[in-house]
């Protein structure tokens, strides 16, 4: 297994011969306003990616998204990643993502995909009521590989 960290949340996973993509943050460096409210309001993203996005969406099997929030899928993200490869979610989002002409693969609990099984697991972003506005938000787990 060869996991790259891109930036943020956003990873390549390399595994039993499949590239997948997690949380495809693209936009260039700053390319959004700051987050209102925050204390320190700087753009977003706050740092350029390490390589082209072109070469973070090239040779993808697949593409999960865990929730999203701008900072796990991006303007960039949302023109770059592949439609025809698929794209696992949590089924809050799959309408948003088919809306976008991804193959959006909701996992309820978990799924088979080629012999490997994807799991979805509860997440959630801080505590009280900032998860409560945040929500809803998933992790995954890849096993069988």
């Amino acid at each position: 297994m060869r996991i790259t960290l891109v930036r943020n949340a956003t990873l390549i996973v390399e595994v039993a011969g499949r590239r997948l993509l997690v949380d495809p943050m693209l936009d260039d460096a700053g390319a959004r306003p700051p987050i209102e409210g925050t204390r320190n309001p700087v753009a977003n993203p706050t740092t350029p990616l390490p390589f082209p996005a072109e070469d973070v969406v090239r040779g993808l099997d697949a593409v999960i998204v865990t929730h999203r929030h701008r900072d796990h899928l991006d303007t960039r993200g949302e023109e770059l990643v592949p439609r025809d490869i698929p794209v696992f979610c949590q089924p809050e989002d799959e309408e948003a993502l088919r809306e976008l002409g991804l193959d959006a693969r909701p996992i309820v609990d978990a799924l088979d995909w080629d012999g490997m099984t994807i799991s979805r697991t509860p997440a959630r972003h801080g505590t009280g009521r900032v998860a409560e506005l945040l929500a809803p938000v998933s992790g995954f787990v890849l096993d069988g590989l």
